[in-house]
């Protein structure tokens, strides 16, 4: 059973709001909320540690690092009007190691707009067999580490 639900930082950027969350695949979310009156503009991700930032023809980021590559899909945005979701056009505009998001059809600024970036996440773990991470913490710089175990395949 987790934690908690979700853990919002209100006030990430002026007006704009990130919300950190899990799914019921397990999978770890994040959305920058910006409310009214907020810029998503503002909203810049600095890579470092990374190797080489890309963008793809189909709009993914590609960040490859010393040990394996991860891919961002395209970023997903969205404004709720009434009770529907109406997606607004966003891609990433990368300027060296800065990453921020661009919406070349616009949006309503008088409604919160959400911006769902998708993470394709991988390890590496030296093992060719299955893996299992039982705790994870991070450190002062904001290093994330994991722990487990790691199990070869069976032999025959």
């Amino acid at each position: 059973m987790p934690l908690f639900e979700e853990v919002r930082y209100a006030g990430l950027y002026a007006g704009t709001d990130l919300r950190v969350y899990g799914t019921a695949d397990g999978s770890l979310k994040y959305d920058f909320v910006v409310q009214p009156g907020g810029q998503p503009a503002d909203i810049a991700l600095r890579y470092r540690g990374a190797e080489r930032l890309r963008l793809r023809p189909d709009g993914t980021l590609l960040v490859h690092t010393s040990v394996t590559d991860v891919v961002e899909q395209r970023p997903y945005a969205y404004q709720v009007v009434g009770k529907q979701r109406r997606v607004v056009a966003c891609r990433y505009q990368l300027e060296g190691n800065t990453l921020r998001y661009d919406f070349p059809m616009g949006y309503n600024p008088q409604l919160p707009l959400v911006i769902d970036p998708t993470v394709t996440a991988c390890t590496y773990s030296g093992s060719a067999g299955e893996v299992w991470a039982s705790s994870t913490a991070y450190d002062s710089q904001g290093n994330l580490y994991s722990g487990g175990w790691a199990f070869e395949g069976a032999t025959r």
